[in-house]
């Protein structure tokens, strides 16, 4: 294993902790698995900050995949690539 490989999947991690924190805390309306009828007059109040928070949000599961990616290149066996 390379210190580089490791320092770009670590500072992957941290960014994706880091924008998924952000986008969360910043959101107004904080949707479960479902929106809820009165959620969608909240979010229609402040359209456009939401839904680039919310795409912030979900970049940052999108940077959680780019460094489990770049973890998984960076190990040695095989076996712990199949885990990652």
């Amino acid at each position: 294993m390379t210190t580089f490989a490791l320092r770009v999947a670590g500072s992957l991690f941290v960014a994706a902790a880091l924008v998924l924190w952000l986008g969360w805390v910043l959101l107004r309306v904080h949707p479960t698995g479902f929106f809820l009828a009165r959620q969608f007059a909240e979010i229609r109040a402040d359209h456009r900050r939401g839904l680039w928070l919310y795409r912030v949000h979900i970049f940052g599961y999108l940077v959680t995949i780019m460094g489990a990616a770049a973890l998984a290149a960076a190990v040695e066996g095989p076996y712990a690539r199949v885990r990652i």
